[in-house]
């Protein structure tokens, strides 16, 4: 789904949702964004983060245990990608104490990963209106996935590795013509569904 504001999510770019046999689900809400800076006091880091959060704690659109959530970016600064230290911490972690704990250790982390887990907990302080236990902080960051594609630049290394991903689960004769074939479509499918959300 593009634009899935309709469907009761505040995470509102996309919304991929892979199912398997026996009616199981698994859904992925996404936010794409050009760029994108971790601080409490930027407008749009403060509203993704919100949204993600808000959707974090729906019972009615998000199960912690199978979905998760994305953000992915065009450009990113080396600040940036440092996100992925702090939640790749969270998943390695046995638990918010755990991780608590990681934060704490000198050196474990980053200090710039260690800065964008104060500025994430800082919003979501001003959602709640009180600090947020250890526990929860973890278990949000456990299922938030940051994502840097380089699509529509002049490298655009991220494509030509989907494409070859394509490529490798085709069955077809000439797998390369069948991942450019399916690479034109999927593009060709966003841009005729986003007018239409």
């Amino acid at each position: 789904h593009l634009q899935t504001g309709h469907l009761g999510w505040k995470t509102d770019d996309l919304l991929i949702i892979g199912a398997r046999g026996a009616g199981k689900y698994r859904q992925l809400a996404i936010q794409v964004k050009l760029r994108f800076t971790i601080s409490s006091k930027d407008k749009d880091c403060k509203e993704v983060i919100t949204n993600f959060w808000s959707d974090f704690k729906s019972k009615d659109t998000f199960d912690h245990t199978k979905d998760c959530l994305g953000l992915v970016t065009l450009r990113a600064t080396d600040a940036l990608l440092k996100l992925n230290g702090l939640l790749d911490c969270a998943r390695a972690s046995a638990d918010g104490a755990d991780f608590a704990r990681r934060l704490a250790t000198a050196g474990y982390l980053s200090k710039t990963a260690q800065n964008h887990a104060t500025e994430i907990r800082a919003i979501i302080e001003g959602v709640e209106g009180q600090a947020p236990s250890d526990d929860n902080v973890w278990r949000f960051l456990r299922v938030l996935h940051f994502v840097n594609f380089d699509l529509n630049t002049s490298t655009s290394q991220n494509e030509a590795w989907i494409k070859s991903l394509l490529a490798q689960t085709s069955h077809e004769p000439d797998p390369l013509v069948a991942a450019e074939a399916t690479w034109r479509e999927l593009l060709e499918l966003v841009g005729a569904g986003m007018p239409t959300a």
